[in-house]
C-alpha cells in the first residue's frame, strides 16, 4: 500500500517524522544508571525553567513539555530522553516519569502542591551548578531554547492534549499515516505503541561525567562540599597522571 505525502514543514508538527512501534521495555528505558539520571536531569531542567518563567507545572504539562521536546529535537536530529513515549489516553505518556517524581519528592529536590510540581529550597541550590555545567556543554543553547518554547505552548494543558492529538504518525504495523487521535480512540492497553522517529537521529544526548557524578551524589545524599572536595582531589590525581605521562615522552 503506498503511503500518502504530506508536505513538509519545518517547525511545524504536521511534518511526519513520527512512527508507532511495539512497545519494548529493553529498547524504550534506560537500561544503565546514568542513563536515568540523564531523564531526571532534563525533568528537573524542565521544572527549573517553570520556575525562570513563572509557568506552573503540573504532571501532565510536565509530560507534554518533554514529548514535545523529545520532538523537535529529532527534527534536529538529536536523540533527547531514554525514557520513550508511548500512546495512552491522553496522548504520549510513560509511567515511568511519575516513579521520576516520587523519587525526588523522596529525596526532597521537588515538592507535590496539589496538582503543582516545583522545585524545593534544596533542589534549586543542588540543581544550580548542574546547569551551570550544563551551560558548558554543545548543545545546552538548543535544548534550553527548545524546552522554554515548548513549556510555554503546554502551560494550556488542555490545548497542549489537543496538540498532541493532532500528530500525524506512521503506524509501522498496518504501513499507513494516522493521527494520533485515532490510535487513542482505538487504545489497546495490552500492546502498547512506542513513539519514535521515523529516522533514528545522529546525536545522542550524553550528559559530561562531572553531571553525572553530582546526581548520583545527590542521590546518595553526599554533601555538596563533601562532594566539591572529592572533585579537588580527583582533578589533582589526573594532573598528576598527565604530568607523569609527559616525564615519560
Amino acid at each position: 500500500m503506498a503511503l500518502k505525502k504530506t508536505k513538509k514543514k519545518v517547525g511545524n508538527r504536521e511534518e511526519v517524522i513520527l512512527k508507532l512501534v511495539p512497545y519494548d521495555a529493553q529498547k524504550h528505558l534506560p537500561q544503565k544508571e546514568g542513563e536515568k539520571l540523564g531523564d531526571l536531569f532534563f525533568l528537573l531542567l524542565t521544572l527549573h525553567k517553570g520556575e525562570e518563567l513563572n509557568i506552573p507545572i503540573t504532571s501532565g504539562i510536565l509530560l507534554k513539555t518533554l514529548f514535545n521536546a523529545e520532538v523537535d529535537l529529532a527534527r534536529n536530529d538529536i536523540d533527547f530522553l531514554e525514557t520513550k513515549f508511548y500512546v495512552y489516553k491522553k496522548g504520549p505518556f510513560n509511567k515511568n516519569f511519575y516513579n521520576y517524581i516520587d523519587e525526588l519528592a523522596e529525596a526532597d529536590l521537588l515538592k507535590k502542591d496539589t496538582y503543582n510540581l516545583s522545585l524545593t529550597t534544596k533542589g534549586l541550590s543542588l540543581f544550580q551548578p548542574l546547569i551551570e555545567e550544563f551551560k558548558k556543554e554543545g548543545n545546552y543553547k538548543l535544548i534550553d531554547s527548545i524546552i522554554e518554547k515548548d513549556l510555554k505552548e503546554c502551560k494550556d494543558f488542555s490545548k497542549a492534549i489537543k496538540c498532541s492529538h493532532s500528530i500525524k504518525v506512521l503506524d509501522e504495523e498496518t504501513k499507513t499515516i494516522k493521527i494520533l487521535q485515532e490510535i487513542v480512540e482505538n487504545l489497546d492497553q495490552g500492546s502498547l505503541k512506542c513513539i519514535e522517529p521515523i529516522k533514528k537521529p545522529k546525536e545522542k544526548v550524553i550528559l559530561s561525567g562531572r553531571i553525572i557524578n553530582r546526581l548520583l551524589n545527590i542521590e546518595s545524599g553526599v554533601a555538596e562540599s563533601d562532594y566539591e572536595a572529592t572533585e579537588v582531589l580527583s582533578d589533582i590525581d589526573q594532573l598528576l597522571k598527565d604530568a607523569t605521562r609527559d616525564t615519560r615522552k
